[in-house]
């Protein structure tokens, strides 16, 4: 099979080759690009064309005995911890992931509205609601914006920059947002 349109002294691109010479570890991509007068890139294409996967020297082999992706995943191991542990990339892993028919995990906010919505009926700010899910403050207000909720002293800051818009003449446009969600008329 060949792969790419760039040829030296007859000898496609792609051929047995370029893929003997690799799997040997006899060149490097670098080398083959130059050889070839290609990039590496093209060169890791056309490998991948060929079905050969590369691994930095000393990597141990992706997937021996025990050490099935899939089952890793399926245990609730994540994609990049796999591949540390196998020694190859994270794309290798989710590409072998959906080769093998495995649905990817769907990504669960670490703090849910509900949540949220108790915590503002008890009067917490931002940091106290961090301290109570024992995340950060940064992932409670990016929660908070998500929902489109706001804690007490944000809906005070708030009305009082519609209030005075005068005083804040380089604040933002905010949402007309209730500190329970609601959007106001």
């Amino acid at each position: 099979m060949t792969v790419g349109r760039h040829t030296s002294g007859g000898l496609a691109a792609g051929s047995s080759r370029t893929s003997t010479a690799t799997a040997e570890g006899a060149l490097s991509l670098r080398d083959l690009a130059r050889h070839y007068g290609v990039s590496a890139q093209a060169v890791q294409r056309w490998l991948i064309a060929e079905g050969i996967e590369r691994r930095r020297p000393g990597t141990p082999p992706a997937a021996a005995g025990d050490q099935d992706p899939t089952v890793l995943y399926l245990a609730g191991w994540s994609a990049p911890s796999i591949a540390k542990r196998l020694g190859c990339s994270p794309s290798t892993i989710y590409r072998r992931l959906d080769g093998e028919g495995v649905a990817g995990r769907s990504i669960q906010p670490a703090v849910g509205r509900h949540e949220l919505v108790e915590a503002l009926e008890m009067g917490l700010a931002a940091p106290a609601i961090a301290a109570q899910l024992g995340v950060s403050v940064s992932c409670v207000c990016r929660a908070l914006a998500r929902e489109q909720l706001m804690t007490r002293t944000q809906a005070t800051r708030h009305a009082r920059r519609r209030r005075h818009p005068e005083l804040y003449p380089d604040a933002p446009a905010v949402a007309n947002v209730s500190v329970s969600g609601n959007a106001q008329t």
